[in-house]
């Protein structure tokens, strides 16, 4: 097992190296994460048509680069010479960030692709990295092959589905679990830790949800602001005063077993998150905005005990991204009052 999954209150994951000065999945990022001391750093990985392994989380690079061009179809000789991230950064290889760390913290390293798993064992044995570096993965065939392979390698398994997938953890022989935040409730982190298994949730990425967790029992969170999160766990363990913000936020479990945000304006007022797990048009809708904007959240109002029908809708894009977006996952469909669309909610 990774020590720093042991570390208290909680371990801090630099989630794609952390995006707080340096995009996410470079070189510069890792070196800035190691800086400022994060227990953990975590990158994707994938291969280029030619076999090299490198870091990117989209299977192009379309969002962090401009160029939608699978990386798989690619040659790295033309990666390293005609692409850069946002313009200035150099696609960074699984052998460089391997090289900056060195062992100075942990490396959690997420296999995009599970034919490249044999690939990166061969680097970590090369590197002799096995103290020091965890595999995970949302593929099975990844967690399996890993076993088969490195049997004393830690591993963790990735899902972001209700119910969760822990007990598949166990069985596949991994050490940790990596669910999606909303489905770290208290009683499934419990289940977790009676099987043995340690608990990273992601991605967490202001303080209030960050202290929820903790309270329902996450052993680490994954960050994009990691900075951030050592300054609330510094203010943990030395005891001090956490101010929360003003308006009261919770979050709600459903009765699937999914946590919902939920802002209290007062005690008849407040508003409650969309469901992005729901398999409905608004469930659906919500879920691809989401995937491309992790900082957009969609809130029904209730007042009084009642659905208003009013939609709350706040995030940190550009309206003028979210919109087109919009119009295109509901395109021809009208919304309808929330009144007709209660069970869409997810709530009790």
């Amino acid at each position: 097992m990774i020590d720093q999954l042991f570390i208290k209150p909680f371990a801090i994951v630099a989630h794609r190296g952390g995006i707080e000065r340096y995009p996410e999945n470079t070189i510069e990022a890792i070196r800035y994460a190691l800086r400022i001391k994060c227990d953990v750093i975590e990158v994707d990985v994938r291969r280029t048509k030619d076999g090299e392994l490198v870091l990117l989380h989209d299977r192009d690079f379309g969002r962090v680069a401009g160029v939608d061009m699978e990386v798989s179809q690619l040659e790295s000789s033309y990666i390293f010479e005609h692409i850069l991230i946002e313009g200035r950064y150099r696609v960074a290889t699984l052998k460089e960030a391997l090289e900056t760390v060195k062992g100075r913290c942990a490396l959690f390293l997420e296999i995009k692709d599970p034919q490249a798993t044999v690939d990166v064992l061969q680097l970590i044995e090369e590197y002799e990295a096995h103290d020091w570096v965890a595999v995970i993965s949302f593929w099975d065939e990844v967690i399996k092959k890993t076993k088969e392979v490195m049997p004393t390698l830690t591993c963790g398994l990735v899902y972001d589905r209700p119910p969760g997938r822990i007990k598949d953890a166990k069985e596949l022989g991994a050490e940790f679990v990596l669910p999606y935040y909303r489905l770290a409730t208290q009683r499934a982190n419990r289940f977790a830790h009676d099987l043995g298994l340690k608990v990273v949730a992601w991605t967490v990425n202001d303080e209030d949800l960050a202290l929820q967790l903790y309270e329902r029992g996450v052993d680490a969170i994954a960050t994009d602001y990691p900075k951030q999160m050592l300054r609330l766990r510094k203010k943990l363990q030395e005891g001090g005063v956490i101010e929360r913000k003003k308006i009261t936020f919770e979050l709600f479990e459903t009765k699937d077993g999914v946590l919902l945000r939920k802002i209290i304006i007062d005690e008849n007022h407040f508003f409650l998150e969309q469901n992005p797990h729901k398999e409905s048009k608004y469930g659906v809708a919500y879920r691809q905005l989401k995937e491309k904007y992790p900082s957009f959240y969609m809130f029904w109002e209730i007042r009084d005990g009642e659905y208003t029908g009013e939609l709350l809708m706040a995030n940190f894009a550009r309206k003028n991204q979210i919109d087109p977006f919009i119009d295109k996952i509901l395109e021809n469909e009208e919304y309808k009052r929330f009144e007709d669309k209660r069970d869409e909610l997810g709530g009790d």
